[in-house]
């Protein structure tokens, strides 16, 4: 996304494709600073294939992930959404430093009220974010803009249509020592500020986490989404 360090990471791509016969990868650059949510609906519509699977630039697959990814996949079909369990690790991958696991076994949902409310929330850490890639081109909406939770629009309006999927072991690996880089796209400026979150910035993401519930409810007109997302969310906020 505009990324300062472009040339270095098509440096690495090509070497990468030469060394390894790799014809089939391919990069985009944009050239604008198109923001988090706009950046991920670009991700979404060059996708070619079926599926589209999101990593983010610091996070890591975990070994072996890639081919349970893609065995589950073919042999459910109907699958329009999946995320996963996945672990916080600081410099060295191979020593976590926490393990977030939503479920203990592996979780084929049917569309509906309890799936909504059940990915909503856990499809926050973008990286194994798994959609169907023409349903998700389907809705691809501007609304929701700058709130930097297009993937919880995404996952609500899946959900509403299609069986979900939850891979308990870990699937990817997130680096605990990135800063946040919000607040440097047109969309983002002014609320957020690159390198941390201020209370203003998280304000907003939480008040757009509520528009996007209602959004859904009143869009899918599945009765209970809504309350069902707002308590689920209130488990998780502590005053201090």
């Amino acid at each position: 996304d505009k990324s300062p360090q472009r040339d270095e990471i098509n440096s690495i791509i090509e070497n990468y494709k030469a060394k390894n016969n790799k014809h089939n990868l391919h990069v985009n650059f944009n050239e604008d600073n198109l923001g988090y949510d706009k950046n991920l609906k670009k991700c979404i519509s060059l996708t070619t294939g079926k599926y589209c699977m999101i990593m983010g630039n610091d996070d890591l697959l975990a070994d072996g992930a890639l081919s349970k990814i893609v065995k589950v996949l073919k042999a459910n079909p109907e699958i329009v959404l999946a995320t996963r369990a996945y672990g916080w690790f600081k410099e060295n991958p191979n020593e976590l430093c926490d393990t977030v696991r939503h479920l203990t076994d592996d979780t084929l949902f049917q569309p509906g009220a309890d799936a909504i409310k059940f990915f909503f929330r856990r499809v926050g850490v973008i990286s194994g974010f798994i959609v169907n890639a023409e349903k998700a081109k389907k809705l691809s909406s501007d609304l929701f803009d700058g709130r930097l939770y297009y993937q919880m629009y995404l996952a609500g309006m899946l959900m509403a249509e299609g069986q979900g999927y939850y891979f308990s072991d870990v699937m990817t690996l997130s680096r605990d020592t990135e800063a946040p880089d919000f607040g440097n796209a047109g969309t983002e400026k002014g609320v957020f500020t690159p390198g941390g979150y201020k209370p203003e910035g998280r304000i907003h993401m939480v008040e757009g986490l509520l528009l996007i519930a209602k959004y859904i409810e009143d869009t899918t007109k599945i009765d209970g989404v809504y309350a069902g997302i707002r308590k689920d969310l209130a488990n998780y906020f502590y005053p201090y």
